[in-house]
């Protein structure tokens, strides 16, 4: 037991420098310090034998037992210092290549970050099919990324996931890379890299912030099953006031997105009943608009429509792409009521004020459509001829010739 050990060790100690057998007892106090992880005196015990021992091949065992002791008790800058003279002074490949390892590693944690990256720089260069290198890589792209030359992180964590694109040093490797592509503002290799990590580490939970972030991206690109399993993985437990109205946000207009429309509706009605003065409650109003129109629930689609209305109105929304399907909503329930003159006075708003490149040319078609009910074809034709002229590569300008154009509150 741990007590016995302890006083082993205590009756190796005390026997006198003068004893036959003092080496072999010192030696023996030192191994059982090491066997029972009494680190304190393991880097004392084995220090103090490497003073007096004059093989070069104990010394350098020895020192290196203490080098791990010295790092079990995160005297980092001690264990990097003797790893140093391990690597300079060992014939053996095997320690050399372990020490020049650990000295990069101590380096790193005790924050001397230019030196991590030399001595790291040196291993990968000396070792490069070391088992440590997957480690190895990570620091050294973690260090570049800490000392703001993500430049030279960049090629390291990528050279980390393409040589080893399964281990779990490169799952960690993967959450640095995407950081550093965000601060180089190549938010495609961002959303790449997330995604990455997430199909090849499910079990690993990524941060909560890039977990959000993924979602949005996500969502902005129209890959709705893969946000909606970001956000199903996402535990609401470790998130805060924001990032729970974000993902419930997120949640709803995903399952619409997908035509979930009950489990959509309720996303946004709990939206509602938790975060009553949230940031997306316009965009929430429009969901359900949406999502009811789509349910036949021709009321509730009024509703919802006209709250968000309201919200326009008082100023509450600052997105073109909300402002503008707030607008196309209630044209589709006015057109769809038969009003046709209050439908267009809200399709042209996209048209007018809006000039968003995705919901301007449906507002434009559907403008026409209103004026063809009202029989003003050459106003139809008109803006027809504005649709072709300025958006000639929407879909509803390639839609023109098969009929009503689609999209507004679907």
């Amino acid at each position: 037991g741990q007590g016995n050990a302890t006083e082993a060790i205590r009756w190796f100690s005390a026997v006198p420098e003068s004893a036959e057998i003092s080496a072999t007892a010192k030696r023996n106090a030192a191994d059982l310090a090491y066997a029972s992880e009494d680190w304190e005196r393991v880097s004392d015990l084995y220090l103090a034998l490497a003073q007096k021992n004059e093989d070069p091949e104990e010394k350098i065992f020895y020192r290196l037992r203490a080098a791990d002791g010295a790092r079990k008790l995160d005297r980092f800058d001690q264990a990097a210092a003797l790893y140093a003279e391990v690597k300079v002074d060992s014939s053996s490949e095997t320690v050399k290549e372990k020490a020049s390892y650990l000295e990069g590693w101590s380096l790193q944690r005790a924050g001397n970050l230019n030196d991590a990256i030399k001595a790291l720089e040196e291993f990968r260069s000396s070792y490069p099919k070391s088992e440590f290198l997957p480690e190895g890589l990570f620091l050294l792209g973690q260090s570049y990324e800490k000392t703001g030359k993500t430049e030279l992180a960049i090629p390291v964590l990528e050279n980390l996931n393409g040589q080893f694109p399964d281990n779990l040093w490169t799952a960690e490797g993967l959450l640095i890379l995407a950081g550093a592509y965000s601060k180089k503002g190549d938010y495609e290799k961002v959303l790449e890299t997330l995604v990455t990590f997430q199909k090849r580490f499910p079990e690993k939970d990524m941060n909560k912030a890039y977990a959000l972030w993924l979602a949005k991206a996500l969502t902005d690109r129209a890959r709705y099953e893969e946000a909606l399993a970001t956000l199903r993985a996402l535990d609401p437990g470790q998130l805060n006031g924001q990032e729970l109205e974000e993902r419930q946000f997120l949640l709803a207009e995903n399952l619409r997105k997908t035509k979930n429309y009950d489990e959509a509706v309720k996303a946004y009605q709990l939206y509602l009943e938790k975060f009553s003065g949230g940031r997306h409650l316009a965009a929430v109003h429009l969901g359900l608009g949406i999502a009811t129109k789509q349910m036949g629930q021709g009321e509730e689609a009024k509703r919802h429509s006209e709250e968000a209305l309201q919200l326009l109105e008082s100023g509450q929304v600052a997105d073109p792409g909300i402002e503008a399907q707030i607008y196309l909503l209630a044209g589709d329930l006015a057109f769809e009521a038969g009003d046709y003159d209050s439908a267009y006075r809200f399709y042209a708003k996209p048209s007018i004020l809006v000039r968003h490149p995705v919901f301007t040319p449906l507002a434009l078609a559907k403008s026409a459509q209103c004026k063809e009910k009202l029989g003003e074809t050459e106003k139809a034709k008109s803006l027809r001829e504005e649709l072709l002229r300025d958006f000639p590569d929407s879909e509803p300008a390639k839609g023109l010739s098969q009929g009503a154009p689609k999209g507004g509150s679907e």
